[in-house]
C-alpha cells in the first residue's frame, strides 16, 4: 500500500524518509526500489505586474501552500512561450520590450505529470521620452529671416518646441523638420533651442547660434541674351549672392518681371525685331537693391527658313503626292504653287500634301515656301507627270548594278526612269521577292547576307498592266574579316544651321561592316560601308556636342576618332534670298533680281544649270547675264545663294526660256489710303495684250488682274508694317517686267490697341466699324482700356470659342502685356486657375491692374481704369472669392457707393459676406475657408506653413470670427483697401 508520505510492503512499514516536494528513489539489499507517489500542480497565485517601464516590466506572483509538487514555472507571452524558472521562484523581470504597447502573459506550473492550467495578466507598457534632433542646422539666413532644419530622429513626439534666446516662440507638430523665424532683425545675435516633446515627457534641447547679416546682395554678373526666335529672348545671368529675396528684370528702363531667388535665367517675349532693347537686372533683399548688370539686344528681323527635301511623287494617274522637311521653327505655315498658282496652304506640323483631281500623264511643277507674318522663305521647287493610262507593261530597267560592300552587304542601284509608265520596282533576290519601292527609288541597301556567298539579284519595273522584263546581276559577298578594320581619317564636323551638325570622314578600310557614329557617348546612327557624311538633325540651337565615329566588324574596330562642335544661333544663320525673277530682254541677256533678306551675307553667288556662273558683293540684288546662247528649245535653270564664311544659304531658283519677246508700256504704279484698313493700287498700261498683270505684296501674289483692269483694293493688311508691292507683268511663265512701290497703313495709337484686342481676343482682323466705335470711346474718354478689354473678354463671340485655361492666360499676357507668356508665369496662372480653382475673373483684373499694362496704357495714351471701376473690382473680389459667383450690376452698385460715400467700411462689408446665410450654405471646409480668407482680404495664396497652421488652429480652438477679425486687421488687408480706393475702418 502507498500512501503520500510513507510506503507500506507486506504489511510493515520500510525506514523510508520522504524529503518535501523532492522526487527520490531507495534502494535496499532486497531489491526493492521505493518511489514517492505525484500529481500535477496548482496554479500560483495572486500574479500582478510591478516596475512597469517604457521597456521593461516585473511580473509577481505567490506559490500556493497546497499546490502540490512544482518542478517549474512557464512563462509566455503573446501566446509564446519565453522561458520558464524553477519551482521555488515568485517573480519573472522581461526586457527589451517596445514602449506603449500592449502585451498579455500566462503563468503555469509545471512536474512530471503535466502542467496547470495557467493564469494570465496584460500589461501596457510605458512611452518613452522622445529622442532629441540631430543635425540642426541653418538652412537659411537673412537680416529679416532665419529658417532652422534638423533631423528628426523619433518616432514617438507629439511636437517639438522652438526656443529662441531660452523663451519658447513656437509648437511644431511631429515629424516637422524645418521652422522659419521672420521675427528676428538685422545684425542681432540669437541662439535657438529644439527639443522634442510627447506625454512622457521632454527630449534634451539641442541649441545652434546665429548672427543675422545686414548686407545688400552682390550684383548679378554675366547677363547674356539669347534669342530664341524673332519674338522672345532668354537672359542668363550668374547669381553671386546667398541673400537674395529675388531678381528685378528691367527692359529700357521699365521694371518687367521679378523672378525669386536662385533662378538664373528669364523669357521676355512680345519683342519686335529690329528695335534695340537694354536689358537689366538686379538683385534684391529686405536691405535693398545691388548694381544691375546689364546689356543691349537687337533681334534680327527672322522669316522662316525653306523646306527642304521637297519631292513630288505620282501616286495615279490623277494625284501627285508631295512631302518636305520643316527647317524653322518661327513659321506658320506653308505655300504650296503647282504651276505658279497657289493651291493650298499647310499647317506648320504638316509634312506632306496630296495634290488630286488632276490629269492623267501630265506634268505639274510645284514649289513650296513657309510663311509667317514677317514674310516668306524662299521657295522650293519639284516637279512630277502624273501616271498614264497604262495600255502596256513597262520596258524593263537600265542600269542595274551591284556592289559588294562588306561580307553583310550588297548595293543595288538602277536608273529609274520618268517616263510616265513606271509606277514602281520589284526587287527579287534569287527568284524571290525581296522588297517592292516606289518609283523614285534608286538604289537599295540589302543587310544581314552570308559571307563569302554568290547571290542573283533581278529588278523589275511595273505598272497596273503587269511587270517589264528582268534585268540580273550577280555578285559575291566577302569573305569573313580577318582582321579589325582600320579607322576612317578626316574626320570633320560643321554647323548647318541651328539644328543641324554634318560630319564628313574619308573611309581608311576595305573590311568595315560600317560606321558606328556617337553624339555624346549615346549610337545614334550606324553609317554605310560605302558612306563617308551624316547629317545629325533636330539638334538644340547653340549648342555643343560631341562625336565619335569608328569602322566596326564582326571583330570589334581597332580606334575611335573625336570631334566637337556647335550648331549656330538664330544670330548667326544666314537668312536666304527670295523673290528671286529673271527676265529676258530682247532675246539677248537676262536680268537677275532677288530680295536680299540678309545683313549678314558676304555676297551672293549665282548658278546657271548647277555650275557657278558668278558671284556678287554684299547688299547686291541684281545681275545680267550675258553669256546666254540663244535657241527657242533652250531652258536655264538660274540659282542664287547667300553665303559668308559659314557657309551658303538655301538657294532659290528660276526657269527662263529663251525665245524672243516684245515691249509693253506700264507705268504710274501707287498706293493710296481708301479707309482706316484699306489701300488702292492703280496703274496705267498700253498695248497688253497676251501678258497678264499679277500684285504680289511681300512676295506673296495678291491678285491676277483681268483685262483691261488697272486697280486693286488691298483690305488684308497689316497696320503699322511697311510692305512692298509689286505689280509683275508676265508672259506665259516668263516674267518680262516689274514695278515696286512701297506702302504702309498706319494707325493712330489708340486703334492701334482696339486692333490688337481683335487679334488677341477675337483671333480676327478689325473691321473697320468695330475700330471706329471702339477707338473713338477710348480718345473721348467713354470709357477705360479696361472698360473696353472687359466688353471683348465677355463678349459672346469669345465666349463661343470656350478656351481652355492656358489659352485664357496666353490670350490675357497677349490682351495685357503686348507678349507672349513666360514658361513660368504660364505654369503659375493655369495651376491657379485649374488646380486652385481661382476665379477666371479675378486673374483678368490682375493683368489689368499691373504695373506692365499701366505702362503700356502709357505708351498708347490712354487711361488704364477709372477709381470707380477699381472700387467696384474690390467689391466683385468679395462676391467671386466668398460667395462664389458674380456680381449682379444692382448689388456692385450697392456696395460700391456705400464704400465710396464712406457709409460702410471694407471690414464691415467683409463682415456682411463672409457672417452671410449665403456663405454659410456653401458648408466651406476648414481648409478651403483659410485659402478663401487669404486670397480675399490679402490677394494671395496662403503658404503651406501658414495653411496648416491656420487649419489646425481652427480645428482645435480658434473661431471662424476671430481667425476672421485677425485677418481683418492686419496690414496687408489695409493695404489692399487702399488699393481699392476704399476705407478699411
Amino acid at each position: 500500500m502507498a500512501f503520500l508520505d510513507r510506503v507500506y510492503l507486506e504489511h510493515r512499514t520500510l525506514g523510508v524518509t520522504l524529503k518535501d516536494n523532492v522526487l527520490f528513489s531507495a534502494n535496499y539489499s532486497d531489491g526493492i526500489k521505493v518511489y514517492r507517489v505525484l500529481t500535477p500542480p496548482k496554479d500560483v497565485n495572486g500574479l500582478k505586474e510591478t516596475n512597469v517601464k517604457s521597456h521593461s516590466l516585473i511580473l509577481r506572483w505567490e506559490i500556493p501552500k497546497d499546490g502540490g509538487f512544482i518542478d517549474k514555472i512557464k512563462i509566455f507571452r503573446d501566446g509564446e512561450f519565453i522561458g520558464s524558472l524553477d519551482g521555488n521562484f515568485t517573480s519573472f523581470s522581461d526586457l527589451n520590450l517596445k514602449s506603449d504597447t500592449l502585451y498579455r502573459y500566462e503563468i503555469k506550473t509545471s512536474n512530471a505529470l503535466g502542467d496547470s492550467k495557467g493564469v494570465s495578466i496584460e500589461v501596457k507598457t510605458l512611452k518613452t521620452a522622445p529622442l532629441p534632433v540631430s543635425s540642426l542646422r541653418i538652412k537659411e539666413l537673412r537680416g529679416d529671416r532665419v529658417v532652422l532644419e534638423w533631423k528628426d530622429d523619433s518616432d514617438n513626439e507629439d511636437g517639438f518646441e522652438i526656443f529662441r534666446n531660452g523663451k519658447k516662440i513656437a509648437f511644431l507638430p511631429a515629424d516637422s523638420t524645418t521652422f522659419e523665424d521672420r521675427n528676428v532683425t538685422v545684425k542681432t545675435d540669437y541662439r535657438y533651442g529644439v527639443r522634442s516633446v510627447n506625454e512622457a515627457g521632454v527630449s534634451n534641447e539641442v541649441f545652434i547660434d546665429v548672427k543675422t547679416p545686414n548686407d545688400i546682395p552682390i550684383p548679378p554678373t554675366s547677363l547674356e541674351g539669347i534669342v530664341i526666335n524673332e519674338h522672345s529672348v532668354k537672359l542668363v545671368w550668374e547669381d553671386n549672392s546667398d541673400n537674395e529675396e529675388s531678381f528685378e528684370i528691367f527692359r529700357n528702363g521699365s521694371l518687367i518681371a521679378e523672378v525669386e531667388r536662385n533662378v538664373t535665367s528669364y523669357i521676355d517675349s512680345g519683342l519686335e525685331p529690329g528695335v534695340l532693347y537694354e536689358y537689366g537686372v538686379r538683385a534684391k533683399n529686405f536691405a535693398g537693391v545691388s548694381a544691375a548688370d546689364e546689356i543691349k539686344i537687337e533681334i534680327k528681323r527672322l522669316i522662316p527658313l525653306p523646306p527642304t527635301n521637297f519631292t513630288a511623287s505620282a501616286l495615279s494617274e490623277n494625284s501627285i503626292i508631295l512631302r518636305w522637311r520643316n527647317n524653322s521653327d518661327n513659321e506658320e505655315g506653308f505655300e504650296i504653287y503647282r504651276d505658279g498658282a497657289l493651291i493650298h496652304r499647310a499647317n506648320s506640323g504638316e509634312s506632306s500634301f496630296i495634290d488630286e483631281n488632276l490629269k492623267p500623264d501630265t506634268l505639274y511643277r510645284y514649289s513650296i515656301r513657309a510663311y509667317n507674318q514677317k514674310g516668306f522663305s524662299a521657295k522650293v521647287s519639284a516637279k512630277a507627270a502624273t501616271f498614264k493610262i497604262d495600255k502596256n507593261p513597262p520596258f524593263k530597267p537600265e542600269g542595274f548594278k551591284a556592289k559588294a560592300l562588306s561580307s553583310k552587304i550588297v548595293k543595288l542601284l538602277w536608273k529609274n526612269r520618268d517616263d510616265g509608265e513606271v509606277r514602281g520596282y520589284n526587287l527579287y533576290r534569287d527568284s524571290k521577292l525581296l522588297s517592292s519601292f516606289s518609283k523614285d527609288t534608286y538604289f537599295y541597301f540589302d543587310t544581314d547576307l552570308i559571307p563569302d556567298r554568290e547571290y542573283v539579284y533581278e529588278i523589275r519595273a511595273f505598272n497596273s498592266k503587269g511587270e517589264s522584263e528582268g534585268d540580273i546581276v550577280r555578285v559575291k559577298t566577302a569573305k569573313f574579316p580577318t582582321q579589325k578594320p582600320k579607322a576612317p581619317l578626316f574626320l570633320k564636323a560643321a554647323a548647318v544651321g541651328d539644328r543641324m551638325i554634318e560630319l564628313r570622314w574619308r573611309d581608311n578600310s576595305d573590311n568595315e561592316e560600317g560606321f558606328e557614329i556617337y553624339r555624346d557617348g549615346e549610337l545614334i546612327h550606324t553609317a554605310y560601308p560605302d558612306e563617308n557624311l551624316f547629317l545629325d538633325k533636330n539638334l538644340l540651337p547653340a549648342s555643343s556636342y560631341t562625336y565619335e565615329i569608328r569602322a566596326v566588324n564582326d571583330l570589334g574596330y581597332l580606334e575611335t576618332l573625336r570631334v566637337e562642335a556647335k550648331t549656330l544661333s538664330r544670330e548667326d544663320m544666314i537668312i536666304p534670298p527670295t523673290d528671286f525673277y529673271a527676265t529676258l530682254k530682247s532675246g539677248k541677256y537676262v536680268v537677275l533680281e532677288w530680295k536680299d533678306n540678309s545683313d549678314n551675307e558676304d555676297g551672293f553667288a549665282v548658278f546657271r544649270n548647277g555650275e557657278p556662273l558668278f558671284v556678287t558683293g554684299a547688299n547686291e540684288t541684281e545681275f545680267v547675264d550675258y553669256g546666254i546662247d540663244v535657241n527657242e528649245s533652250e531652258v536655264y535653270i538660274y540659282e542664287v545663294r547667300a553665303f559668308n564664311s559659314k557657309g551658303y544659304s538655301i538657294g532659290d531658283s528660276v526657269k527662263v526660256f529663251l525665245d524672243s519677246i516684245k515691249e509693253l508700256s506700264v507705268d504710274s504704279f501707287k498706293a493710296s489710303k481708301e479707309g482706316m484698313l484699306t489701300l488702292k493700287l492703280s496703274w496705267m498700261a498700253k498695248d497688253t495684250q497676251g501678258f497678264v498683270f499679277k500684285i504680289f505684296r511681300d512676295g506673296e501674289l495678291l491678285y491676277e488682274a483681268k483685262d483691261g483692269e488697272e486697280e486693286y483694293i488691298d483690305d488684308t493688311l497689316t497696320p503699322d508694317t511697311e510692305h512692298t508691292y509689286t505689280l509683275a507683268v508676265f508672259r506665259g511663265e516668263e516674267r518680262v517686267k516689274s514695278l515696286n512701290i512701297k506702302a504702309t497703313l498706319s494707325l493712330t495709337r489708340v486703334q492701334k490697341f482696339i486692333y490688337n484686342l481683335y487679334e488677341s481676343v477675337l483671333e480676327r482682323r478689325a473691321d473697320e466699324g468695330g475700330l471706329s466705335y471702339w477707338s473713338g470711346e477710348l480718345e473721348n474718354k467713354r470709357r477705360s482700356a479696361l472698360s473696353v478689354a472687359k466688353e471683348f473678354i465677355k463678349s459672346k463671340e469669345f465666349e463661343s470659342k470656350n478656351v481652355d485655361s492656358e489659352s485664357y492666360v496666353k490670350i490675357l499676357y497677349k490682351t495685357f502685356f503686348d507678349r507672349e507668356p513666360e514658361e513660368s508665369g504660364l505654369e503659375y496662372w493655369v495651376n491657379l486657375i485649374d488646380k486652385e480653382k481661382y476665379p477666371k475673373d479675378m486673374v483678368f483684373y490682375k493683368f489689368a491692374f499691373s504695373k506692365e499694362f499701366e505702362n503700356i496704357c502709357k505708351n498708347y495714351g490712354i487711361e488704364n481704369y477709372t477709381l470707380k471701376e477699381k472700387r467696384e473690382v474690390f467689391v466683385e473680389r468679395f462676391y467671386q472669392m466668398v460667395l462664389g459667383r458674380s456680381a449682379d450690376r444692382e448689388s456692385l452698385e450697392f456696395w460700391r457707393d456705400k464704400l465710396s460715400n464712406k457709409e460702410i467700411s471694407a471690414k464691415e462689408m467683409a463682415k456682411s459676406f463672409f457672417f452671410s446665410d449665403e456663405f454659410k450654405r456653401r458648408n466651406i471646409s476648414t481648409t478651403d475657408f483659410v485659402k478663401i480668407v487669404y486670397r480675399t482680404l490679402l490677394d494671395r495664396e496662403p503658404d503651406k506653413a501658414g495653411l496648416d497652421y491656420w487649419s489646425g488652429m481652427l480645428e482645435k480652438s480658434l473661431s471662424r470670427e476671430k481667425f476672421l477679425d485677425m485677418f481683418l486687421n492686419s496690414e496687408e488687408f489695409s493695404a489692399l483697401s487702399k488699393e481699392g480706393f476704399v476705407n478699411s475702418i
